[in-house]
């Protein structure tokens, strides 16, 4: 999608995010050796300046914000959800078993047992922390919804344009 916008609206900086995409994952498509999740974080890069590109566009199309909205809360809850497991913060024995429990997950290799006992002395996250946690979240959510128009005003008080925002969008 990304690559045909590039293409209609002749945007040299839509351009170099595909290229920039393809150049760093196309040269993995046809390897035969095993190849590991890190091979391919430098097209991650890319593809999430070009996720960021469409779900701005959709954030400005009256018809479409709503389901920008959901995918936004979406990628909050699933990333509140993982972020504990790519981490490796010690979690109580359900998390890790309900995530042994999804089918894209194989932990045998790291945990071949189920972890036994109780972890309390371990979690310790204080209400502060995730108060804290929480309220940056919201407001981050916040600013990404509606942090370009409040951009816009501010540079429309100062009678200046940003390049980088063209007129009509």
């Amino acid at each position: 999608t990304c690559a045909v916008l590039a293409w209609k609206r002749r945007s040299m900086a839509l351009v170099l995010v595909v290229a920039a995409f393809a150049f760093q994952f196309v040269p993995w498509i046809r390897i035969e050796r095993a190849t590991f999740a890190y091979h391919y974080l430098t097209a991650v890069i890319f593809a999430m300046i070009a996720v960021a590109y469409l779900t701005d566009e959709l954030l400005r199309r009256p018809a479409w914000r709503d389901l920008a909205i959901g995918y936004l809360a979406l990628v909050v809850v699933v990333g509140v959800l993982i972020f504990p497991l790519g981490s490796a913060l010690p979690m109580p024995d359900w998390y890790i078993n309900a995530a042994r429990a999804l089918p894209p997950w194989n932990f045998g290799f790291q945990f071949p047992d189920p972890p036994q006992g109780t972890r309390e002395e371990l979690l310790t996250l204080g209400t502060a922390k995730v108060l804290l946690g929480l309220l940056l979240a919201v407001a981050a959510g916040f600013f990404a919804v509606t942090g370009r128009s409040w951009w816009e005003r501010w540079g429309s008080r100062r009678g200046v344009r940003p390049r980088h925002m063209p007129e009509g969008g």
